[in-house]
Parts: C-alpha cells; sequence; structure tokens
C-alpha cells in the first residue's frame, strides 16, 4: 500500500525552515565555542532571526540542543529497532542500546551532560507532552514491550514507568563516566546498572 505525502503548507515549510536553521546554527555555535559560551542572543544573530522569534520556537539552549539530539536519535530508530527485535533477551536489547548510546556520549561529551541534565528535569515534570520526549523512547518502549511479551519484564506497573526507569539507570550510568572517564569500565558498568534494573537492589542476585 502506498502512503501518500503529507503536503505542507508553505506557512508550515517556513517554520520548518526556521526550526532546522536554529538547531544548525546552534549546534555549529556550541561545536566551535561550546556550550556555556553560546547565547540564545547569538544564536538569534548568527541566524539572522529576531530574538523574539527564537523564543517562540525554544525557550532556552538547552531545549535546541535536547531538539536537535532527538531528531538525531529518531533517525536511527528504525534501524535500531529492528536489531533489537532481533535479539533474544531483555538483557542483550538492554545491552545493545546503553552501548550505542555511550559510544554517543563519549563522542560529544559536553553537549550529552547538558542533555541529559535537561532530561532529567523534563523527567520530574508533572505535565509532559509527546515534544518533550527524549527520542531513546521509542527502543525503550520496545525494548519494555517485548521483555512483557516474554514474561522477563512484569506487567502489573505501567510500561511508560518502567521505560522511564530505565532511562533513569541510564542516566546513573553516563553520570558513572562524567564522574571517571578515564577509569570507566563500560561493560561492566552496563552489566552492573542493567542488573539494577532486572534484578532491583536486591542484595541477592537473581538469575536472569
Amino acid at each position: 500500500m502506498t502512503h501518500p505525502k503529507i503536503q505542507l503548507t508553505r506557512t508550515e515549510k517556513k517554520k520548518l525552515r526556521t526550526q532546522e536553521l536554529i538547531l544548525s546554527v546552534t549546534i555549529d555555535l556550541i561545536e566551535s565555542q561550546g556550550f556555556d559560551e553560546t547565547t540564545m542572543e547569538q544564536i538569534a544573530s548568527v541566524a539572522d532571526i529576531a530574538k523574539g522569534t527564537l523564543y517562540n520556537y525554544y525557550s532556552c539552549k538547552e531545549e535546541i540542543l535536547s531538539e536537535y539530539i532527538k531528531q538525531t536519535f529518531t533517525k536511527e530508530n528504525h534501524s535500531r529497532i529492528k536489531d533489537i527485535e532481533n535479539l533474544k533477551s531483555t538483557r542483550e536489547r538492554l545491552e545493545y542500546l546503553f552501548d550505542i548510546l555511550l559510544k554517543g556520549v563519549k563522542r560529544h561529551k559536553e553537549m550529552f551532560e547538558k542533555y541529559l541534565i535537561f532530561q532529567m528535569k523534563e523527567m520530574v515534570r508533572f505535565e509532559k507532552d509527546k515534544e518533550s520526549e527524549s527520542g531513546i523512547g521509542t527502543p525503550i518502549a520496545m525494548i519494555i514491550k517485548l521483555g512483557q511479551e516474554s514474561g522477563e519484564v512484569r506487567t502489573d506497573m505501567p510500561a511508560e514507568t518502567i521505560s522511564e526507569f530505565v532511562l533513569f539507570v541510564f542516566i546513573e550510568l553516563v553520570k558513572t563516566f562524567y564522574s571517571n572517564p578515564d577509569g570507566f569500565d563500560q561493560n561492566g558498568s552496563i552489566e552492573s546498572s542493567i542488573n539494577l534494573f532486572l534484578n532491583g537492589a536486591s542484595c541477592v542476585a537473581k538469575v536472569v
């Protein structure tokens, strides 16, 4: 079945081009001079748009960075979900996802630090919308869905709640890397983090 292409209006196309320009300018500035040195005023100036226009799109540079990383994740989600579906267990799927994400963290250390801080703030908001999703949420949701279907993941709690716990565990894993990047044991840290998710805080290791 062929799906018709969505036709955008002229206004929607202009809005999309402006959004793409803001993202491109922001990332270029961050990569060239650092996150802390980049300001919303500077972004507006380089993008050649009014500061008020910029704030109509994004409330802060953290939100711009979050949108950029979200889009980057989303572009890769289709192939990653196919890989996840081909793995046999929740542990293998989480190992796969955490390994990929950590490689991205290591390549863009400063940007991911700011991004994850922003995501932690978003996690504790009582009111959420689709725009605030991290982009990591799609593969995590698939992992939880497959785990519940196979009986590896509990079903007496909402899948969304369990998915947020996975994201929290990953953020704690990344914090371990940031606290000691030179001595970071990636494989061992991933295994410990997944054990925390699968076994909870029990001091007695469960067979998985």
